[in-house]
């Protein structure tokens, strides 16, 4: 496109967009316009809010337009954190030191290596092999199908990414959905509705088993924390300890409020079985390298709920296992061709946001401002309404989860310190949820299961708030009456 371009005319100014990739329309010059007043509206009213240190308004007005690009989704919110790296370094509210020191201190290798681990679920059989297994025992009863396809998502999410488990889910689906669709159309259709979705819902569920889960949302969340925590953050065991019970208390709650809502029919359909076994008997017998990734999870989980290794330090050393010739189920040198660079800068920058709050006060001024509202909360109470604060905001802004949950953290743990509580008790249910986009269909994991064409976008809102709200309730029962496990305190 670009060098068509360059030979119908000279343009000294890329004002369409054409070079970078951003095709500038009303909304994206609408956005941009909306970033330079937010920030200058900070700049001159903030002075007047009681927040008086020097700076603290052109601090406040450089994370308040980073959020506007970050909701606006016009924009990718990997690039809206290169902007705040760049703007906090140009307007003198950081060095470019601080920077390096906040990418550097960051979980970016953590992830990295969860990431390399979890493309062994991809480059393997192991996702078709689920898939296939779950058709072929329970086609005869739709329910139970929709069910085994939720839960063999979810057990494929808790060591793969949600979007890569969606998109291997949905494609073995697609197959069955197809031929149902040729026998009963109507039955078929209702049939598509309720697995794509549930196999959405399934990635997210087990997305929140480990932080290794969904390697990129929760190590984003675990690394706000760190930054708004004195670098203090929940470790692997922990998280397992609340993230494991809580997802099997929502398995079946989960499926039934959506069978229901979406009114699956009761009964099987008619396929023909011997299709899908087929299906599975050409797969073959079970590889060595599907074996070699498993082991190479397992042991990966193992020692990092043990303690045996730091996470970071287990992450990255699996990583190197399985990529190792012999022992390794990974092709590096295909995945290096489109590694995550996006969320591994979003990563690295999202940090920043804890550094301006700190170094310009706002962090404490805020506190100041919330400190007597929720005070009157118990600490049970406080949980609930900070899980539900993030779920309600993901519902406001689509697809901005990692940025919204770096802010969410940011603001509410300071906060949390200084009503005498434990952030990293607190606040467990609402990073358990961070990740989480159930209640609008434009949200990512959502939207993947649209393009087949199954659902209307506004039928998982109705489904979507009333496991939101089950999902931040029961997260929060779960870390109440476990916390003691881990060996944390609830008051500091």
């Amino acid at each position: 496109m670009a060098e068509e371009a360059t030979k119908k005319k000279f343009d000294l100014l890329d004002m369409s967009g054409t070079y970078t990739g951003w095709q500038m329309n009303r909304a994206r010059w609408q956005t941009l316009i909306l970033c330079v007043a937010v920030y200058f509206l900070c700049v001159l009213i903030v002075p007047y809010m009681g927040l008086t240190v020097p700076k603290a308004g052109m601090a406040l007005g450089l994370v308040f337009a980073t959020i506007v690009l970050w909701v606006s989704n016009v924009f990718t919110v990997y690039w809206g954190g290169l902007v705040l790296a760049v703007g906090g370094c140009l307007l003198g509210l950081f060095s470019f030191s601080q920077v390096q020191s906040t990418a550097g201190s960051s979980n970016m290798l953590q992830m990295f290596g969860f990431y390399i681990v979890a493309e062994g679920a991809l480059s393997t059989n192991v996702g078709k092999r689920i898939g296939y297994f779950c058709i072929y025992k329970f086609n005869q009863n739709m329910s139970l199908m929709v069910l085994s396809m939720f839960v063999a998502t979810m057990v494929l999410s808790i060591f793969c990414s949600n979007i890569a488990s969606t998109v291997v889910m949905c494609g073995i689906a697609a197959g069955l959905l197809k031929e149902v669709e040729e026998t009963d159309p109507v039955r078929g259709k209702l049939l598509g509705k309720s697995m794509v979705i549930m196999i959405a819902m399934g990635a997210m569920l087990g997305g929140i088993v480990l932080p290794s889960s969904s390697p990129g949302q929760n190590t984003i969340a675990l690394n706000a924390l760190a930054a708004a925590n004195n670098g203090v953050t929940i470790e692997f065991g922990q998280w397992a300890v609340y993230g494991m019970p809580s997802a099997l208390i929502l398995l079946v709650p989960t499926w039934l409020i959506y069978i229901k809502l979406l009114k699956l029919p009761k009964g099987g359909v008619d396929v023909d079985q011997a299709m899908f076994k087929k299906k599975l008997d050409d797969i073959g017998p079970i590889t060595g390298a599907e074996v070699r990734w498993v082991l190479t999870v397992v042991l990966m989980v193992v020692t990092m709920i043990t303690g045996m290794l730091p996470t970071n330090v287990a992450a990255t050393t699996f990583a190197v296992i399985a990529t190792f010739p012999m022992v390794g189920s990974v092709n590096i040198v295909n995945y290096f061709k489109a590694p995550p660079f996006g969320q591994l800068l979003q990563m690295c920058f999202n940090g920043l946001i804890g550094v301006l709050f700190i170094n310009y006060g706002i962090d404490k001024w805020m506190a100041g401002v919330l400190v007597p509202m929720l005070q009157s909360l118990s600490p049970f109470m406080l949980m609930i309404v900070c899980a539900l604060t993030v779920q309600f905001i993901n519902a406001m802004f689509p697809n901005a989860n990692s940025g919204i949950i770096t802010i969410c953290v940011t603001i509410f743990a300071p906060v949390i310190f200084g009503l005498g509580l434990n952030p990293l008790v607190i606040l467990a249910p609402q990073i358990l949820n961070s990740g989480l986009q159930q209640i609008l269909g434009v949200q990512m994991n959502m939207y993947i299961t649209y393009k087949y064409g199954y659902w209307e976008i506004n039928e998982p809102i109705l489904p979507g708030v009333l496991s939101c709200i089950m999902w931040c309730v029961v997260t929060s029962i779960v870390v109440w009456f476990l916390y003691p496990m881990t060996n944390l305190s609830l008051y500091v």
